[in-house]
């Protein structure tokens, strides 16, 4: 059983996701710090939202293109986890049985056997995420993602 990521403007156009082992997942804090003239501080917190960073490799050129697209138009994108290689009977413990198959969630060459959660995030990266070619492979791409979420 593996983790698949799936990163997309809707689930019927989400780009399969290969993150190296330097995933991480973690949250931000939205706060402001006051301090009086006496030297009291005052921290008012607002709210808190999602921060994702990995790397990627081997991305065709394909899926390259189309994740920098998204990220110099500041596309909002769904980032959804899934479960590849799991049983039969723990697909129907789940009740993701019947949409996948009715045809419904993702249905990609690599669909996981049941989504566990989806991310609305953006790009966030200073610089083009996937711009560095993979030698010897010319046609792959690697580089870092930034998801921040809104």
């Amino acid at each position: 059983m593996s983790i698949a990521f799936y990163l997309g403007i809707t689930s019927t156009d989400a780009i399969c996701l290969k993150p190296e082992f330097d995933y991480y997942k973690g949250k931000k804090k939205v706060e402001k710090n006051i301090r009086t003239k006496s030297g009291k501080l005052y921290t008012y917190k607002l709210g808190t939202y999602d921060y994702i960073k990995f790397t990627l490799d081997y991305v065709s050129a394909q899926n390259a293109s189309i994740i920098n697209s998204w990220w110099d138009s500041n596309a909002e994108l769904l980032l959804f986890t899934g479960m590849q290689g799991s049983s039969r009977s723990m697909l129907l413990e789940s009740g993701w049985t019947a949409l996948l198959e009715n045809g419904g969630g993702i249905l990609l060459e690599d669909s996981p056997d049941y989504i566990s959660g989806v991310n609305s995030v953006m790009i966030i990266s200073k610089k083009t995420p996937l711009t560095k070619k993979r030698k010897p492979y010319f046609g792959y791409y690697k580089g870092k993602i930034l998801l921040e979420g809104y």
